[in-house]
């Protein structure tokens, strides 16, 4: 009797799952969407107006952003003009002035040396300054060819710290004080050479945020935030070293409603994984067509129809793009139908998600390029007349609290997320936790928690709009 009831309860609060998820193509919103080779893509408040922009990284020409205004993409330039054959994007707050800076990722080389320069980009009294190309900053410059770039917050001071995730040569990472910049990686033991790809800060085993950077030709590393002054690098200990495959795409979800953080990453053309929290280590849960081997760039995860559930995206180059749902009765995931944005075509590099139009869907932003030129696509959900709670965390200087972790409870179960500070592959998500809530309104209580351990709770927070939460 108790299972039966606890069947019509889910059944009733989430009245759509496991339904195809039907996107709609809304690329022709895009203005001034010509074809080249984009890659990195990133949500931040690049010109500090408190509205959300897309970063384009364009490696054949000049960098941009996307606002949005009545309903429409609108092209902007950042001035002065970068041109340095970009790949990577992410921004954080790196000087406590409550607006976050954006680093450029540039490259000109497979790996090793380069001879193209990095950019470090902050929006100050109405101009854009490259700080990287300060005189008393030179010395800092990136030479190595890199691959991803995010953000950490070792002790969740608030103030971020880039990093920057090279290809045979070693990691870097970047601390800033009055404009003047020093490489603190080997500082915190993390200054260490492989074939790096992708990156992802999550805090996976307590409020602390761990690195996970996905590696080709070599293990993966896993720094584990341990101590106050060092990360270890424990991926052997944690069962995700894989020496063999080659990382692409990373992410973080809730894989099996546990309430705990997991991992999820693309090998390319290798066996993909699901990895889930077990007895302080990782195990890999990935059925055989989850697994199944792909070209694959980019990995995401998101509530694109609002029913309480998060579906993965593999954003695939030179092939079809693939959905996984959860199937909460059968306990599997499952390959859904992607419409339009299967894309088998499409020539993938890079994706986020985000809802600038603020309606309440995420929009599914995909860039193309590397072997050919592709203009950008946009996709949302339409089959979608769910509930939602979006949740804006901030730090102690009012910036994105990236890295911070949100619960959400609704009855008899809690969904969980984490503040993006660098993820997929090249590309950073919105840094705002989206919540789906299929028919059910009633959200008993939202849970914030930043990176040092700080909680703050909302009780029955009003839903369908973004709510920022204050340290």
């Amino acid at each position: 009797m108790y299972r039966n009831l606890l069947f019509l309860i889910n059944l009733f609060f989430v009245p759509v799952l496991n339904a195809d998820i039907l996107f709609k193509d809304l690329t022709n919103s895009v203005k001034e969407n010509f074809p080249s080779r984009y890659y990195g893509l990133a949500i931040t408040d690049i010109n500090n107006d408190r509205n959300f922009d897309l970063i384009v990284s364009n490696f054949e020409g000049a960098n941009f952003y996307y606002s949005i205004k009545d309903n429409f993409y609108i092209k902007n330039h950042i001035n002065p003009i970068i041109n340095e054959k970009t790949i990577g994007v992410a921004a954080c707050d790196i000087d406590e002035d409550g607006y976050e800076e954006v680093y450029f990722l540039n490259t000109d080389t497979f790996g090793g040396l380069k001879r193209s320069n990095d950019n470090l980009i902050d929006y100050d009294r109405k101009k854009y300054i490259d700080i990287l190309s300060l005189e008393e900053n030179l010395e800092q410059r990136n030479y190595y060819a890199g691959r991803s770039v995010g953000c950490i917050d070792k002790n969740g001071s608030g103030k971020y710290d880039i990093f920057v995730v090279n290809y045979g040569g070693p990691n870097k990472v970047l601390r800033e004080n009055k404009r003047k910049l020093s490489d603190v990686s080997n500082n915190l033991g993390l200054k260490l050479v492989s074939g790096g790809r992708s990156f992802i800060a999550v805090p996976f085993f307590s409020e602390k945020v761990d690195i996970f950077i996905g590696n080709e030709n070599d293990k993966n590393f896993y720094f584990k935030n341990s101590s106050l002054d060092k990360y270890e690098e424990k991926s052997f200990e944690m069962g995700i070293s894989d020496r063999y495959e080659h990382v692409r795409g990373v992410t973080s979800l809730d894989l099996n409603n546990d309430g705990l953080l997991d991992l999820v990453y693309g090998n390319w053309e290798g066996n993909h994984r699901m990895f889930v929290q077990k007895n302080g280590r990782f195990e890999n849960i990935a059925n055989k067509t989850f697994e199944s081997k792909s070209k694959v760039r980019t990995v995401l995860s998101a509530d694109f129809d609002n029913n309480g559930f998060e579906e993965i995206f593999f954003n695939n180059i030179g092939e079809p793009n693939r959905l996984f749902e959860y199937n909460e009765f059968l306990g599997v995931w499952e390959s859904k139908n992607l419409g339009p944005a299967l894309e088998p075509n499409g020539l993938g590099t890079g994706a986020v998600v985000a809802d600038l139009n603020l309606n309440g869907r995420l929009e599914l932003f995909i860039s193309h390029g590397e072997s050919g030129r592709q203009p950008l696509t946009i996709y949302e959900n339409v089959r979608n007349d769910n509930n939602f709670i979006r949740i804006l965390p901030l730090t102690k200087f009012n910036a994105p609290a990236r890295g911070a972790k949100v619960k959400v409870i609704q009855n008899s179960r809690a969904q969980i997320r984490f503040i993006d500070s660098g993820s997929g592959y090249l590309c950073q998500m919105e840094p705002v936790a989206h919540f789906g809530l299929g028919k059910n309104k009633n959200v008993i209580k939202v849970i914030v928690e930043w990176p040092d351990g700080n909680k703050k709770e909302i009780l029955n927070p009003i839903p369908n709009k973004t709510i920022k939460v204050l340290y």
